[in-house]
């Protein structure tokens, strides 16, 4: 914009919300102010009026626009910030502590049951307990437990995603490289986990409704001084203009993660370069999700044992969601009892997990990435519930 430009704008305001008020009635908020900026209009010095309501130096205050943190070098402009408009950001007052630091990634749901999780969590770190990492699979996911020492969450960094640069299973690569599935790329499969959660979280909302019954999840920062951090052999951009910290947030649009080293939106590269840079002790952004106690996993049982309703509950999971990976590893049993049956009869409840390889961008998708298409329920015709579930789904 020209100088000659810029005197025909005229200012207009945009509304700054505590993160924490957020859900509070607008005129019960007491943190809602409302600051006068134009197009061309830093970050940082956005950043600097917000610091000065709270009374606070800027460097603790993060800015957030539609779950995008917003870094100072860059414009209002730069992030599509709409002028016309009186649009809504976000901020929060941050300060890490030494060893460890658990906090929902900018205005990602939580649900309530989660939050407590979460401050759990948090209380499991005082006691001196560290994430723990599986030896099972081929990414790196953590159990996270109480002060009783008994795992509540499950946590999966982006970073450490197969052919990531901190891989812990060897499977050591870039961003942006190719998995083992077709459309999926490094740093990219465990923003798919929230977003299949969401879906199910949605559909509870919907007036035909469908439960899936995924795991509650959320999306975190999690410093720890016992994680790793990013490896040396592999060093990512430094260019500070143009590291927007969103890079995970494109993904979660499915937008723009793959490699993109020159425009401002970033990759997931430039996200950890500048994550890493600035704190004291190794980050990690990732999905935080509820453990879930089971009877096992659908590998040690029989298929038979299945109700038809709770098999197709699977299948129609992964249709909606094209998964690429529905091996009998990933779908726990949970043994009920039929409180409305005389003999208080047994059946399973099935809980769907590990969503990484879902919503591909291409589709190659066969029978044996689904292990129930040798299932006798998948013969079985749908319900009309089901039918009419499925007729509701708006693909476009």
């Amino acid at each position: 914009i020209s100088s000659a430009q810029k005197t025909d704008i005229k200012s207009n305001k945009v509304k700054v919300t505590k993160i924490s008020e957020r859900n509070k009635p607008y005129k019960n908020n007491l943190s809602n102010e409302e600051i006068k900026y134009y197009p061309w209009t830093k970050v940082s010095e956005i950043k600097g009026k917000i610091a000065a309501l709270n009374g606070l130096p800027s460097k603790n205050i993060r800015v957030f626009f539609k779950n995008q943190e917003l870094m100072n070098g860059l414009t209002m402009m730069d992030y599509g910030i709409p002028f016309k408009k009186h649009p809504e950001i976000f901020y929060e007052i941050f300060s890490y502590q030494k060893d460890y630091s658990l906090e929902i990634y900018g205005t990602f749901p939580c649900s309530s049951s989660l939050k407590r999780i979460i401050e759990d969590s948090i209380i499991g770190f005082t006691k001196g307990l560290k994430p723990k990492l599986l030896q099972d699979g081929t990414s790196g996911v953590y159990q996270i437990r109480n002060s009783d020492k008994e795992t509540i969450a499950i946590f999966k960094p982006i970073d450490e995603e197969p052919f990531t640069p901190n891989n812990p299973k060897d499977y050591i690569n870039q961003f942006g490289s190719e998995t083992f599935k077709q459309g999926i790329l490094s740093g990219e499969a465990t923003i798919r986990e929230e977003a299949t959660y969401l879906l199910d979280s949605f559909n509870s909302k919907k007036k035909i409704k469908m439960k899936f019954d995924v795991p509650a999840t959320t999306f975190v920062e999690l410093c720890h001084k016992s994680f790793k951090s990013i490896s040396e052999e592999l060093k990512v951009m430094q260019n500070d203009e143009k590291i927007i910290r969103g890079g995970v947030i494109q993904a979660f649009l499915f937008e723009n993660l793959r490699s993109n080293k020159n425009g401002i939106k970033g990759g997931i590269d430039d996200f950890y370069s500048n994550s890493f840079k600035y704190n004291y002790i190794p980050k990690k952004y990732g999905t935080f999700q509820k453990f879930i106690k089971s009877d096992g996993v659908m590998a040690d049982y029989s298929y038979s044992l299945l109700t038809v309703e709770e098999a197709h509950k699977i299948m129609i999971l992964d249709f909606r969601i094209l998964n690429c990976d529905r091996n009998d590893e990933n779908i726990l049993l949970i043994k009920k009892r039929d409180k409305n049956s005389k003999n208080k009869e047994v059946f399973y409840k099935l809980v769907p997990i590990d969503h990484a390889y879902s919503f591909p961008s291409c589709l190659e998708i066969g029978d044996f990435d689904l292990c129930w298409t040798s299932w006798s329920q998948a013969q079985k015709p749908f319900t009309e519930e089901e039918k009419q579930y499925i007729d509701s789904i708006d693909i476009i």
